[in-house]
């Protein structure tokens, strides 16, 4: 009886010591994933990244708004080739596209006047991008392309009695996916 009890301590003793160091690889394990989730979203370091939460599509949980701060409404709208036809406005299920990333198409197509050559470049490929997504989803369809903005400056509170007007921004032709203008028109 001695030896047995004997190995059942040791077996006890050998399966606590392993179930202690799965429980802290867990932990460790754990812990880097939200360390490093943290990493991604909190300002640390000279340069702020802008990154988003990793599972969450809403981009106010990475870039904090204050006082002061300008916030834009992007919109696209597009012309159809028919005769006395009403411009329609598109949104990204129009496209088949996310809601984040029709947002980041729209932004970076709205950059077309600023004078960094990366930024003309982010313009010029989101451009193309809407225009094959407008030509696979309508093919033929559209004429003219246009994007239009909404600015709002914040002040310490939101007055929502006085909408700023929306602003053309750009003009293009989707088929030949060149630009026909660069500032606002």
């Amino acid at each position: 009886m001695p030896t047995a009890w004997g190995h059942y301590r040791k077996t006890v003793a050998r399966g606590v010591s392993n179930l202690a160091l799965r429980k802290l690889a867990v932990g460790l394990l754990v812990s880097g994933v939200l360390g490093f989730q943290l990493y991604c979203v909190l300002p640390i370091g000279p340069k702020y990244r802008n990154w988003y939460w990793p599972f969450v599509n809403f981009p106010m949980f990475s870039t904090p708004v204050e006082p002061g701060s300008l916030i834009s409404a992007w919109e696209l709208r597009a012309q159809p080739c028919a005769a006395r036809s009403q411009v329609q406005v598109l949104t990204f299920r129009d496209l088949g596209v996310r809601t984040f990333n029709f947002v980041a198409l729209l932004r970076n197509a709205g950059k077309v006047g600023n004078p960094e050559p990366r930024d003309v470049e982010k313009a010029r490929n989101a451009q193309s991008a809407l225009s094959v997504l407008l030509n696979q989803r309508f093919p033929g369809r559209f004429c003219n392309a246009e994007l239009w903005r909404k600015s709002v400056v914040l002040e310490t509170t939101i007055d929502t009695r006085t909408q700023p007007p929306w602003e053309r921004v750009h003009m293009w032709n989707p088929r030949s996916e060149s630009a026909t203008g660069g500032g606002p028109s």
